[in-house]
């Protein structure tokens, strides 16, 4: 982008050791790239020029721990408290439901899922336009399954992904 060369985006995923991932980029400005770089996962690269990058790569392991730590018993933790606009999403066909509901008012999406809740994905969740999504839940984290599929989000035409506390698997 000529008027921000030095733009920056972060997105936050939480992923299984081990897990195979894809990275796609896409220059959604159409003016292509002068070096756009990009890192995580202890992974890192640099696209020289052009307007799409894909790299495939498997997260890495943790290494193990020196020694084993003594069992710390802690009070139990309540769910963080939602946060004012957040809808719970027990199920995928929440999560639609609240981008869809988002788009008819014109506002930002956020959904919270239960800390332990699993939810399966049959097909991909769309969100386009110039929207937030908002994807998250708190301690122990929500698992999110793809149930084989490449992608579990397809994020298109402005839209931005904001996830936290979350564990993808099969997908």
């Amino acid at each position: 982008c000529g008027l921000c060369p030095d733009f920056q985006t972060e997105y936050r995923v939480s992923l299984s050791p081990g897990v195979e991932c894809e990275l796609v980029m896409k220059d959604s400005y159409g003016d292509g790239w002068d070096g756009a770089s990009w890192s995580g996962l202890g992974q890192e690269g640099l696209t020289v020029a052009g307007s799409k990058e894909r790299k495939s790569f498997v997260v890495p392991f943790a290494p193990p721990p020196s020694a084993p730590s003594p069992p710390l018993i802690s009070p139990q933790l309540s769910p963080a408290p939602l946060v004012p606009g957040e809808a719970v999403a027990n199920t995928p066909q929440d999560v639609r439901d609240e981008i869809n509901m988002a788009v008819d008012q014109g506002r930002n999406a956020s959904v919270f899922i239960p800390p332990g809740a699993s939810l399966a994905f049959s097909s991909n969740v769309e969100c386009s336009g110039a929207m937030h999504l908002s994807v998250r839940s708190s301690g122990e984290g929500a698992t999110l399954d793809g149930k084989k599929s490449s992608r579990m989000f397809y994020i298109s035409s402005g839209c931005s992904l904001y996830l936290e506390a979350l564990h993808f698997v099969d997908g």
